[in-house]
């Protein structure tokens, strides 16, 4: 706020060497083009030119036309350097501003819970957090000029309302006119401007998406129609921003003419009933010059402002929206989280579409391993996002020690907590940058010490820059398994209370496999371990196995226990037996 009220007081000061420069101006026309008599009729009635003159008359009559001169010059000098502070000034400013915003916006994003992020699409999101967050301080901009243009047509009309009323009505009803056309194609503008963003952001998403599967189009062979996609998208948000584009020079053609049709009426009447001499004249033509000037660019800043405005809205929606999304945490900390138990009482969950998960009941023993099986689609990768605080509940309660999970503090709680994904997404950074994501403040021995255990060590010293080695876009330069190790070391670096397997081996060779299982029963040692099984075999150790079938626990027991009755549990241990035979 100070910085936009220290930009306004520059306009101001602006305004002020406006006002010195056309008294300047009249001061000179009146030396050139009347006598030794200062007024020469031409100023008389006018109080505030009465006064600039008399202060002017004491000037000696040889020296008035280069003092005015030199007034005007001064003027037009101050103008100039107030002009330039200002470019300079909100620049700087602008930069920053932009900035800000950006961070709050991207920040505020990121904070929000996993549902925010499954009902939109992440084209659109991109789209709002590096473009649309412009429009927020063109908005502003736009907003301060407007005040100062407003400023300055009041002070013009009010000198010229002062130096003939006749005159004066004719400019102020085509300064009226002019803003009420101003205001319509303003309001076509805003209109065209908000399908603008709506079709930007479906070009944005159109893109992202392309690029984003492209293995997807290369093997599907989809490349004509993917081109068509874009080339309509692009073509439609093209198409209305010509219109907008088209719109906004309008009212330039429509300023220059409505300016050249009253100077014509003024000039006209002027001469028809000589109501003002040529110096005060000259001199309200001057500012007529200025007030059109003006109104002018108060109409284009008002239509910038109606162009930019949905985009203001559509991030004033996003962040309202975003309020019943966005991830509660309490302050709850203690020094281990885990060291009673995990309860779930009749904990249901829905993605809007029906509950995933339904009257879930069930306890979980510190250091217990458990095992979590079931058919695609069963909820066992729901119940795992529910314990992460990824999803928050519909109904029921789940605890750990006693304490609702929704009263820990949110990074406490995921500190605490490990996750090994059967999909391993990295960022394209190095490999050491990516394994340091789970403990920033480890040393490289502490690094290298965590590959190792997850078997990395060997590979990534085979690679050219070692664990400096960019590993691009996902990790697509490492094979699937080589980013599974990547996450495994990720796990180990961090150490957490609860480990949370989702097909942890999935993507590694029998070897690799036997090896990580080692690890992984290494680093689960008195620890509360909780694995997503799709191949059962793996899960044989398991001191609790929880069968889930269409979002409810079907049964539950040791794997001895739960193979010896017959159910869901031992028909899919069989069907899996036979297809491996």
């Amino acid at each position: 706020k100070g910085k936009f009220w220290f930009c306004f007081v520059l306009f101001i000061f602006q305004a002020a060497w406006e006002i010195v420069l056309f008294t300047s101006v009249a001061a000179f026309l009146q030396s050139v083009l009347t006598d030794s008599n200062i007024y020469g009729g031409q100023f008389a009635g006018n109080k505030y030119f009465e006064h600039v003159f008399d202060l002017f008359q004491q000037v000696p009559e040889g020296k008035r036309v280069f003092v005015s001169f030199i007034f005007a010059s001064f003027a037009v000098l101050m103008k100039s350097i107030i002009k330039i502070g200002i470019m300079t000034y909100t620049t700087k400013f602008s930069t920053r501003f932009i900035w800000q915003v950006r961070n709050n916006i991207f920040g505020s994003t990121l904070r929000n819970s996993m549902t925010f992020f499954d009902n939109r699409k992440k084209g659109a999101l991109i789209q709002m957090i590096i473009n649309e967050t412009r429009s927020t301080y063109s908005v502003l901009k736009s907003f301060l000029a407007l005040t100062i243009d407003s400023f300055m047509i009041i002070i013009y009309l009010f000198f010229m309302l002062s130096m003939s009323i006749k005159l004066s009505v004719i400019v102020f009803i085509a300064s009226v006119t002019l803003f009420l056309l101003a205001h319509i194609l303003a309001q076509r503008i805003k209109g065209y401007s908000a399908i603008v963003v709506k079709e930007t952001r479906k070009l944005t998403v159109t893109t992202e998406e392309a690029i984003g599967g492209v293995k997807q189009l290369k093997l599907l062979n989809y490349y004509k129609h993917a081109e068509e996609d874009f080339s309509a998208a692009s073509r439609n948000a093209d198409f209305t921003n010509r219109k907008v584009a088209l719109l906004v020079e309008s009212q330039g053609v429509l300023t220059s003419l409505m300016g050249l049709i009253t100077f014509s009426i003024l000039l006209y009447l002027n001469w028809k009933g000589s109501i003002l001499g040529l110096a005060l004249f000259l001199t309200y033509l001057y500012i007529i010059r200025n007030l059109i000037a003006s109104i002018a660019s108060f109409n284009l800043k008002y239509s910038q402002l109606n162009k930019e405005l949905p985009a203001v809205l559509n991030i004033k929606t996003a962040f309202e929206e975003s309020i019943k999304y966005h991830e509660s945490g309490r302050t709850f900390k203690k020094d281990r989280l885990l060291e009673d138990n995990i309860t779930l009482k009749s904990v249901s969950m829905n993605y809007g579409k029906g509950d995933i998960l339904k009257e879930i009941s069930l306890e979980i023993k510190k250091a217990q391993k458990v095992a979590i099986v079931g058919e695609s689609g069963s909820g066992k990768t729901s119940l795992i996002n529910l314990l992460c605080r990824l999803y928050d509940i519909n109904q029921g309660r789940l605890a750990i020690d006693g304490v609702d999970i929704s009263e820990y503090d949110l990074n406490f709680l995921r500190h605490k907590i490990g996750v090994v994904n059967q999909d391993t997404i990295l960022f394209n950074d190095t490999i050491k940058g990516n394994i340091l994501m789970a403990s920033p403040d480890a040393t490289y021995e502490e690094i290298v010490s965590a590959a190792k255990k997850a078997f990395a060590h060997d590979f990534i010293n085979e690679l050219p820059h070692g664990y400096d080695t960019k590993v691009g876009d996902r990790g697509v330069k490492l094979s699937g398994g080589q980013r599974q190790r990547i996450n495994i070391a990720q796990i180990f670096l961090k150490d957490p209370e609860l480990l949370i397997l989702d097909e942890a081996t999935s993507s590694l060779d029998a070897k690799s496999e036997m090896h990580i299982q080692k690890s992984l029963h290494r680093l689960g040692e008195n620890k509360t371990t909780i694995t997503i099984a799709h191949r059962l075999s793996t899960v044989k150790n398991s001191d609790l196995v929880i069968v889930l079938d269409h979002g409810k626990i079907v049964e539950y027991g040791s794997w001895e226990s739960l193979l010896a009755n017959p159910g869901l549990f031992s028909d899919m241990v069989k069907q899996q037996s036979f297809t491996t035979n």
